[in-house]
């Protein structure tokens, strides 16, 4: 036995599919590596940049769906007879789990914990990295549920960039 090599047909193809997207992947990865393709190249606004970017989207594709995959890719293998219906009615179901998850977390998300502010903290802070801008990490900081003021955020601030300050730009 060889393992996967020897199973379902359908399997083979994956494996094959999954090789290639890893290829595709990790190429558009090292072409947007400035050591190898040089500062001009890998500026987001060139012409060659965005059509890397689109490649790795692409290339993408099958990792960031590899649950409906499988998903669809079951029945093929397990069903014997109506595997198009059988497939038809796993995405089906597929698809409405992950509306109704999706549902019951936006609206009871925070009961659950979810932290909707989070997504803007995260901006902020890229924000203060592309800005060098220090007001805008310190009220990422301050937006924190754990940090009970703006004066105990900017003290906290203060201490990672003293403690980090060769990883940070100078901070305007």
């Amino acid at each position: 036995m060889n393992g996967f090599t020897d199973g379902h047909p359908l399997y083979r193809k994956l494996l094959r599919q999954l090789f290639f997207a890893g290829i595709v992947v990790g190429l558009a990865i090292l072409l947007q590596n400035p050591m190898f393709v040089g500062e001009s190249l890998t500026d987001p606004n060139s012409l060659f940049a965005q059509i890397v970017h689109i490649i790795e989207e692409g290339g993408w594709t099958v990792f960031r769906n590899m649950p409906m995959i499988f998903a669809v890719g079951l029945p093929i293998g397990l069903a014997k007879q109506a595997q198009g219906r059988a497939c038809l009615a796993v995405m089906v179901s597929f698809l409405t789990w992950n509306y109704f998850i999706n549902a019951m977390g936006m609206t009871w998300g925070s009961y659950f914990g979810v932290d909707f502010t989070q997504d803007a903290v995260e901006k902020l802070v890229v924000d203060a990295w592309e800005q060098r801008s220090y007001q805008h990490l310190w009220q990422a900081i301050t937006l924190s549920k754990t940090v009970p003021s703006a004066s105990v955020a900017k003290a906290i601030l203060d201490e990672l960039l003293e403690a980090n300050k060769a990883y940070w730009p100078e901070l305007r």
